[in-house]
């Protein structure tokens, strides 16, 4: 096959539009439900989508598993036109999930402005992140994407917990984080074949917590080894 490759200046038309892509990322808990804004631009372009202002969106869909095409949390990565799930950790949907849609079919033509805003909800309190890459296409000269805030930092730890240990609060700066959902592994085991005793012990609750001294547990695990 024979390429030739052509370099030079491009007189643009009322025809062209540039390109633009948006990212972002936010972690908070997902309780009450919420809606997350992908996209907020103006100038002429190609879940609720609003269009050049509207007060209600023209766009309403009824959940954001449909509108990436699959419903109730699909838990096997799929392909079709335009939509697909590349990536879907198990069992269930847990762990990390990757989704994309192009809105090629029904293509959102607007003149002034355009809305993204996305529903953000899960069936349990907990605290996922989502990130999200969000292309469009503008004419040249219209408000281009958001700055990133590269002063915040996510801060990791990696802590040992064992019979033996106290009970420690954790603050950056004064601020203490609220409690929120975790994922411990309690270890690698030889289970037998019918029924297995898993016991929880309570201890004396710690002075500074809500006195109800409650037990929270949403789904075991079992991972082969």
């Amino acid at each position: 096959m024979d390429l030739t490759l052509r370099i030079g200046t491009h007189e643009f038309t009322d025809r062209d539009h540039h390109l633009r892509a948006q990212w972002g990322s936010l972690s908070r808990e997902t309780w009450p439900p919420f809606n997350e804004t992908f996209l907020d631009t103006t100038g002429e372009g190609d879940q609720k989508i609003s269009i050049d202002g509207e007060s209600f969106p023209s766009t309403f869909g009824t959940g954001t598993e449909d509108d990436y095409g699959y419903a109730y949390g699909h838990n096997r990565p799929f392909t079709r036109p335009y939509h697909a799930q590349t990536r879907v950790d198990g069992p269930a949907s847990g762990g990390h999930i990757s989704l994309n849609r192009w809105y090629v079919l029904d293509a959102l033509s607007y003149a002034t402005s355009i809305r993204f805003d996305q529903e953000m909800w899960h069936w349990m309190p907990c605290r996922p992140t989502w990130t999200h890459v969000v292309y469009w296409y503008a004419k040249p000269g219209t408000p281009g994407p958001r700055a990133i805030d590269r002063s915040a930092y996510s801060i990791e730890l990696n802590l040992c917990m064992a019979p033996d240990y106290g009970r420690q609060r954790l603050s950056i700066d004064g601020y203490a984080p609220e409690l929120h959902w975790m994922q411990p592994k309690l270890g690698v085991f030889d289970l037998r074949e019918g029924e297995n005793v898993l016991e929880v012990e309570a201890f004396e609750p710690n002075p500074a917590a809500i006195p109800k001294d409650l037990f929270g547990l949403d789904y075991i695990f079992l991972v082969r080894q």
